[in-house]
């Protein structure tokens, strides 16, 4: 069995955030953050902020355009709109014409064209998690949504601890593998890569198994593959219930196509030479932004043949010239 393990150690590496973008973002998220902790009112709602999302549960992949901050209102008991104006002053007065409102649940800043700061307020839910405002039909925010994103980062830190890939959890890598998979082959904007995220998180669940990021990696594209043909919207892990908003049958349908591909091409991939492989991994994983996600070991080309060493081609050229003029 050819696990290439060199090989997926280079695509982490490629689908993972550069130090610059980490250190950039780390800065941004943290002035925001020291805007919202800073503000008298929030203050009187006991405000404090955390780094939540793909970037607070470590599997953010490149280009990692958004960023998100929960501003947590434990003392806050009045209506929706008052709680996201009262969230959205702080960062007009601080940010200006950067500070777009428009989301339907999220204030996002703008930090250049390379990423924003969305940010979200919430108070405690009657059911022991936040609610955070909501849109209703005709734009106004007289509605509550629940979430859970403090819980959804423990369970992911959780289930991390197993299985291993040397001395490294396996959980938070390959969901961003998963998430390159979508991200290069699924056009539809949903399911999104949360929902991927929760697949594999429930994937890990059922008991996917190897020592490798090959091996658990095609087994999770198994079982994402079964569950999105069966047509059951995901449950959150963190809330207990299904995923809101949910997929159209369409959206699982399309998905389930690709990835049951994907899964198909990897258990194949499993059983193939070191060049074979390498090439079917490396179109199971495709492209981002800095082209093509899985390197090739050094003696194969893109098409899976073993490139001969000069060596090799001077020590045959005479034996084959000898055939031909024996011939």
């Amino acid at each position: 069995m050819e696990t290439l393990d060199t090989q997926f150690a280079g695509a982490l590496k490629r689908i993972n955030l550069s130090e610059d973008k980490v250190t950039n973002v780390k800065k941004a998220h943290e002035d925001v953050r020291d805007v919202l902790d800073a503000d008298e009112t929030l203050q009187g709602y006991g405000a404090s902020t955390i780094l939540i999302g793909s970037y607070g549960r470590d599997v953010a992949i490149q280009p990692g355009h958004d960023v998100d901050v929960f501003c947590r209102l434990p003392d806050f008991d009045a209506d929706p709109e008052t709680l996201y104006n009262a969230v959205k002053k702080p960062l007009k007065d601080r940010y200006k014409d950067r500070l777009d409102d428009t989301g339907s649940h999220a204030l996002s800043v703008a930090f250049g064209d390379e990423f924003s700061v969305d940010i979200v307020g919430g108070t405690p839910s009657a059911s022991g998690h936040w609610q955070i405002p909501a849109e209703d039909e005709l734009g106004g925010r007289t509605q509550w949504d629940e979430t859970d994103p403090e819980q959804l980062g423990e369970l992911a830190k959780k289930r991390n601890e197993a299985p291993l890939v040397g001395t490294q959890g396996a959980y938070k890598p390959v969901v961003k593998l998963v998430r390159q998979i979508r991200k290069a082959h699924a056009t539809d904007k949903r399911p999104n890569g949360l929902y991927f995220e929760m697949l594999t998180y429930w994937a890990f669940g059922r008991g996917v198994t190897g020592t490798t990021f090959a091996e658990i990696l095609t087994a999770t594209l198994e079982h994402i593959a079964t569950h999105l043909e069966s047509g059951m919207i995901v449950d959150d892990p963190a809330l207990g219930r299904k995923f809101d908003p949910a997929p159209t049958p369409e959206q699982l349908a399309a998905a389930a196509k690709i990835f049951r591909g994907k899964a198909t091409a990897a258990r194949a991939a499993l059983g193939m030479e070191k060049c074979p492989a390498a090439a079917a991994w490396r179109q199971i994983l495709g492209k981002n932004g800095n082209g093509w996600v899985f390197p090739l070991p050094d003696d194969c080309d893109d098409k899976g043949n073993v490139i001969k060493s000069i060596t090799d081609i001077s020590a045959l050229g005479p034996q084959e010239a000898r055939g031909f003029a024996a011939s």
